[in-house]
């Protein structure tokens, strides 16, 4: 909830959850006329051959790194490299057990379901980040994942494993992004990564994912709005259609949407 939110009268608090409730009905209503508009045009396809999937968007303008942001960047990383010597250890420690038994719940997943993880990767690829957008100069990285790095790699001093997120950075960053997001994808690889981010799904990807594999379609229509994935409730956003496309495990096809003939809103 937003400051301004906290502080509303019960008037403007039910305002706020009207505009909510017509803002759904309007996207909804544009979702149905991209379902339909696709039924049209491509032939074979029937309804029930695929699953509707709203993705966010992540900022795609690029710029150098400032050197302020790699200090702040690295003052962090010795913030929780000191505190991971201090601390208890992530498997009693209850928001670091939640997060790694999510990264170990959805790799069994994937693992169990090669496409799965397959379309899951091209929908993130097609999003560009839009929930690395929040991660700024800490990029989501905590104890635990030090933890983890000095578990992965025991020989290296704590000034080592910091001098290793550091050489990983990019010279040229997203704006206003996470630190290590790059217009190619994360700078960091998966093992350096934090549990967040190897775990966590936006909230439409993970209710898709939670569905029985049986009701799951093989195919999913990925309507992309725009508005990264912290701004999903800000009703001062647009949250326009931006892109769609048809998603497989091989391949993912982008489809022409005519945004000016979608319904419009009022």
């Amino acid at each position: 909830m937003t400051r301004k939110l906290k502080h509303a009268t019960p008037a403007e608090r039910a305002a706020h959850r009207q505009k909510q409730v017509e803002r759904k009905a309007f996207e909804e209503r544009e979702n149905d006329a991209i379902v339909r508009h696709v039924l049209e045009t491509t032939t074979g396809l029937a309804e029930q051959d695929f699953d509707v999937v709203v993705i966010p968007s992540g900022h795609a303008d690029t710029s150098e790194l400032p050197h302020e942001r790699i200090q702040q960047y690295a003052e962090h990383l010795r913030r929780v490299t000191i505190a991971a010597q201090h601390s208890a250890d992530e498997s009693t420690t209850r928001a670091h057990r939640k997060m790694r038994q999510l990264v170990e719940k959805t790799e069994a997943q994937f693992t169990a379901e090669p496409g799965l993880r397959d379309i899951t990767n091209r929908m993130c690829g097609m999003c560009k980040g839009g929930c690395c957008a929040a991660g700024g100069n800490a990029a989501y990285i905590n104890s635990a994942t030090i933890k983890r790095e000095k578990q992965r790699q025991p020989g290296l001093s704590d000034e080592d494993i910091v001098q290793a997120y550091l050489a990983r950075l990019s010279a040229q960053t997203i704006t206003n992004a996470c630190v290590n997001q790059t217009a190619t994808g994360c700078a960091l690889p998966t093992e350096m990564r934090s549990d967040t981010c190897n775990g966590f799904h936006c909230d439409t990807l993970s209710t898709w994912h939670e569905r029985p594999r049986k009701e799951r379609a093989n195919t999913v229509l990925a309507i992309q709005r725009s508005g990264t994935y912290a701004q999903r409730g800000d009703l001062t956003q647009p949250h326009q259609v931006v892109e769609a496309a048809l998603v497989k495990a091989e391949v993912l096809v982008p489809l022409t949407v005519d945004v000016q003939a979608l319904p419009k809103n009022g």
